[in-house]
């Protein structure tokens, strides 16, 4: 998997997700996932009460799902416009942003927890 994005959409992205993976969570599922497919990138995120899915523009197919803490630390880190993410291994995330490179243990996407289905006339 090859994914490349604007620093700041994925930025973007990424913010809304920070209170749910965030170290005073009631139950926090520590991993943000990340589905690419048809030129977005879903990141989504849950405490099995509240789930977030948030989207950015990313050319890429594949998914993984990472450490969001550790994601969200690296994410202010970044200095650059590009960022690529790149599934080297199956279980493994680079991430590369102008010189600097940075490597997460992820998990694979089906270990995350499954989104709950919404009936039709639940809203």
């Amino acid at each position: 998997m090859e994914i490349r994005l604007d620093r700041n959409a994925f930025a973007a992205a990424l913010a809304p997700l920070q209170d749910i993976v965030a170290p005073t969570a009631t139950m926090p599922v520590s991993h943000i996932l990340f589905t690419a497919r048809d030129g977005r990138l879903d990141l989504t995120a849950t405490d099995l009460d509240l789930w977030l899915t948030s989207s950015c523009d990313a050319a890429g197919d594949d998914g993984i799902a990472v450490p969001g803490r550790k994601l969200m630390e690296i994410a202010r880190a970044l200095a650059g416009d590009e960022v690529l993410l790149v599934l080297d291994e199956p279980a493994w995330l680079t991430i590369l942003v102008g010189p600097a490179r940075f490597k997460i243990q992820g998990k694979p996407p089906g270990e995350f927890p499954a989104l709950p289905e919404v009936g039709a006339g639940a809203i």
